[in-house]
């Protein structure tokens, strides 16, 4: 079963295309649910084979995990639902439920959650709830449930874990009580102290103060402190905003489930939604619900130096790459403490080591392999002949079997001696691309050799793919 996008559909030939990773797939409309023929609609399907064409078979419409917030219209915030006394009701929580959570719940959560909005001093433009069950039964709390309510543009947020769903809809509740409680006594404080445009504040003469959105910190001082390692799920780009909104993230690193590739999306200065993508999209496969502006310059490709001089020059929050080494779509961004974090998908080949780490492994690799050459040497395989060897087993009543298995045994570490003097100019020519700084990367496709197999085989000169290609075809080893 295969998940993907109608890229489009034809009532009057009753054909269509389905997308999926990249490549696409013809369907005909009596193989596809009435409901899923509508471009840009995520589905599910099967496929076969006709002659040499796979197609598209019992498309149907792949359940989505919600629709995103709606967009605040330009020049002012939707408002409100009047209620019978002409004073403003809250809006219903919007509630968004992993699949393992039980309706009630959901329904509950919309309830309790509720009646936390009377406790608002402000108009709440828009409230959404998100309820996830954690997979793994050992989890103590496995149950988490967070909400974010706007209220007149500011961002009241909770989240709280529990052993079960209906005790954590009961803390959040509470939590969001809370939460705006202390914001209506903040800004009743702030009412106090606010003064009038063009003026200094009453309490003590002075400006307000206006405070930078991270730390001056000096260009030659900043490093990559934080590494984190995304979970990117095959998603459409609705689902993307919602769960971006629902995070209230600037950006989202996903794969996109009609390219197969890796896309950000982020926030734009007016509140939509901007979409940069590491390679062109097929045609007709940008079906949305949401406004979306797709940027048309694709994301560079460059190294993580590369990255950090670019968002040093250009000033921007964060920059989107396409890492030279592996190919995988990075985010590097900007800290409030003035140095760098960066987001790498977790299905990614693990970084390389440092170099300290790399050349104490090959030294250590080194060792190995002269202590076992001089084992090998010790017993005389290097200097002493096949025959002077034989000649001292060899007697007139000595069967032939066992003659055959002494030459058998001479030739097995004459096999292994040879591999070990190749694997020893293996570590030396290692070390010397470690000296070049280009250590670790396949000698046939100059792609990064994840650093796994180097923990095994410090050593290695190919990638896993052309590893095999090396041991049959010569002029890859030499």
């Amino acid at each position: 079963m295969a998940e993907g996008q109608l890229q489009w559909y034809d009532a009057r030939l009753n054909e269509g295309r389905v997308v999926k990773g990249g490549r696409e797939y013809p369907v005909k409309a009596w193989d596809m649910a009435p409901k899923a023929r509508v471009p840009g609609t995520p589905v599910r399907f099967d496929i076969e084979r006709e002659g040499q064409v796979s197609v598209a078979v019992g498309v149907r419409l792949r359940e989505t995990r919600g629709a995103p917030a709606p967009r605040r219209a330009a020049g002012g915030s939707p408002l409100r639902r009047r209620g019978r006394a002409g004073t403003q009701s809250a809006p219903p929580v919007d509630v968004v439920a992993a699949p393992s959570v039980p309706a009630a719940a959901a329904d509950y959560a919309r309830q309790k959650l509720g009646h936390a909005l009377a406790l608002t001093h402000g108009p709440v433009l828009h409230a959404r709830a998100k309820l996830d069950l954690a997979p793994d039964p050992a989890v103590e709390r496995p149950c988490h449930a967070q909400v974010t309510v706007d209220v007149n543009g500011v961002l009241v947020r909770a989240h709280v874990a529990a052993a079960t769903m209906l005790e954590a809809v009961d803390l959040l509740e509470e939590r969001l009580q809370d939460q705006l409680r202390h914001r209506a006594e903040h800004v009743e404080a702030l009412r106090h102290l606010a003064a009038a445009p063009g003026t200094a504040a009453w309490r003590h003469g002075l400006s307000p103060s206006v405070r930078p959105s991270r730390f001056p910190r000096p260009v030659e001082d900043r490093q990559v402190v934080r590494r984190k390692t995304f979970a990117i799920g095959e998603m459409t780009v609705d689902e993307a905003a919602l769960d971006m909104d629902s995070l209230e993230h600037d950006f989202y690193l996903f794969r996109e489930l009609a390219t197969g590739a890796d896309v950000l999306l982020h926030r734009l200065p007016d509140g939509g939604y901007g979409l940069r993508r590491m390679r062109v999209a097929p045609a007709g496969s940008s079906g949305v619900t949401v406004e979306v502006e797709v940027e048309s310059e694709l994301a560079p490709a460059l190294s993580l130096d590369e990255a950090r001089d670019w968002l040093n020059l250009t000033g921007e929050p964060f920059v989107f790459f396409a890492d030279r080494a592996t190919g995988r779509g990075h985010v590097l961004y900007h800290r409030y403490d003035g140095h760098y974090g960066l987001i790498v998908p977790a299905d990614e080949p693990a970084a390389p080591a440092e170099p300290t780490t790399a050349r104490r492994r090959l030294r250590d690799e080194l060792e190995r392999l002269e202590a076992v050459r001089a084992a090998l040497v010790a017993e005389g395989l290097d200097t002493e002949s096949e025959t002077e060897s034989l000649a001292d087993t060899a007697s007139i009543d000595q069967h032939p079997a066992d003659l055959g298995t002494e030459t058998f045994e001479r030739e097995k570490d004459l096999s292994l001696l040879e591999d070990v003097e190749q694997g020893i100019a293996d570590v030396h020519r290692a070390l010397t691309r470690l000296g070049h700084g280009t250590y670790g990367r396949c000698e046939a496709c100059d792609r990064q050799i994840p650093d796994e197999r180097l923990v095994a085989r410090p050593a290695a000169r190919f990638c896993l793919e052309h590893q095999a290609e090396a041991e049959v075809i010569p002029g890859l080893r030499r």
